[in-house]
């Protein structure tokens, strides 16, 4: 928001074990200005994998609802971030990521502790979204 952009959250993630629903009551509570989609799944039948493929699919469905956009012609989304609910990004240099205008993560194995990706590849990750082997490689993004 302070760059000037619009801030649309989608919230996929997989209940966790210790039973103190913490992404109910305290995170979607704070993010609840931004939020525009939710799904959390059962621990037990989910993966990475099917958690980004659920979030590319809300965030998808959002923008082909919205009347301001036209997904075939035109950007959903400027920039697209992915970022683990339990991890914390202190400084993240936007400036750089929106400069170098390419698909970048940080490096860890798995690409929903960091990713981002300009919004002209959204419609190309949401079309390649239950590829195997997409969504939990490191080269995933590279590979969209």
């Amino acid at each position: 928001e302070a760059l000037g952009y619009e801030v649309n959250v989608f919230v996929a993630t997989y209940r966790c074990s210790n039973g103190r629903m913490l992404v109910e009551r305290e995170l979607l509570p704070a993010l609840a200005p931004y939020v525009r989609g939710v799904y959390i799944g059962a621990q037990e039948n989910s993966s990475q994998f099917s958690v980004i493929s659920r979030l590319l699919g809300l965030a998808y469905l959002e923008a082909t609802t919205r009347q301001d956009t036209d997904v075939m012609s035109r950007r959903a989304y400027e920039h697209v971030f992915i970022m683990r609910l339990d991890r914390s990004y202190n400084k993240v240099d936007t400036k750089c990521l929106f400069d170098s205008d390419s698909p970048a993560n940080n490096g860890w194995p798995a690409p929903d502790t960091f990713s981002y990706f300009p919004g002209r590849y959204f419609e190309c990750a949401v079309r390649h979204r239950w590829e195997p082997g997409l969504a939990n490689s490191h080269e995933s993004l590279h590979r969209i």
